[in-house]
């Protein structure tokens, strides 16, 4: 970011921002997904418990919860997750987990709650699962827009081995002149 633009509301703030993001990441999201990723960042702006969720106990007590309860915590679950491998990567690191760890359990909660809802909500997490690596690579290009490197080689290396991250693999290329080679045991990059 060149240089900044003060927009008229926080909405409209952040909606810069993901456009920025997904510019730096050569993608587009639709209408849906941009919104939700726009009022996921609003919701948790101010919420400073995010640092110290646990979430693998949040996803125990979903076992314990009523139905409805359970969705808004599953929902839940998939924003942090979302919230933790893009926009805080190096969380994970104090927390003793890879990045993948937020991957795969933020599209394992939306992908329940696209089974559990009516056929409009059901798309909506069906997307959000489908494009959750998508998403995460806009809110780590929105976060290295200030100049900040928030992801090292090695953790680019593990998102793009892992869960095939354009946008990890973008940042392997610029760390040398070569290609980076698939592991013969993640047949998605291969």
């Amino acid at each position: 970011m060149t240089h900044l633009v003060i927009q008229p509301t926080i909405t409209a703030e952040w909606q810069t921002l993901v456009k920025e993001g997904e510019k730096a990441c050569h993608t587009h999201l639709t209408e849906t997904l941009q919104s939700y990723l726009v009022f996921l960042l609003i919701r948790f702006m101010k919420q400073t418990e995010l640092a110290t969720s646990v979430l693998a106990l949040e996803w125990l007590a979903t076992a314990y919860q009523p139905f409805s309860t359970q969705q808004d915590t599953l929902q839940t679950i998939g924003d942090k997750c979302l919230l933790f491998s893009g926009f805080y990567p190096k969380h994970s690191e104090q927390k003793h987990v890879k990045i993948d760890y937020f991957v795969h359990m933020g599209q394992t909660a939306y992908s329940k709650l696209s089974e559990a809802h009516a056929r409009g909500q059901a798309l909506l997490f069906s997307s959000l699962c489908h494009h959750f690596v998508k998403l995460m690579d806009i809110l780590q290009a929105m976060r290295e827009l200030s100049g900040e490197e928030i992801i090292t080689p090695l953790m680019a290396m593990e998102l793009w081995s892992k869960v095939g991250s354009e946008h990890a693999f973008r940042l392997i290329r610029r760390c040398g002149a070569g290609t980076p080679v698939p592991p013969l045991d993640n047949p998605r990059l291969n």
